[in-house]
């Protein structure tokens, strides 16, 4: 499994949800390997992130057309 990650950083907390969502969404629809995702909660350890997202492909050119898509 490739695992790609997402944070809010320079996008604020709900921002960064809604932004969450929507790369799910853009992932399910383009990637046939995508395997979904997760968000959770780093406020409690990190100064410079809220949350962080991990979505993850079985192959590694979806996660590279994710990358280039959402990075």
């Amino acid at each position: 499994m490739i695992q790609v990650y997402l944070s809010d950083e320079h996008r604020g907390y709900e921002q960064g949800l809604e932004d969450f969502k929507q790369a799910d969404a853009w992932a399910q629809e383009n990637c046939a390997s995508y395997a979904g995702h997760s968000v959770v909660d780093v406020s409690d350890v990190s100064l410079r992130f809220d949350t962080v997202a991990e979505y993850n492909f079985g192959q590694e050119s979806d996660a590279l057309i994710f990358k280039l898509r959402w990075r």
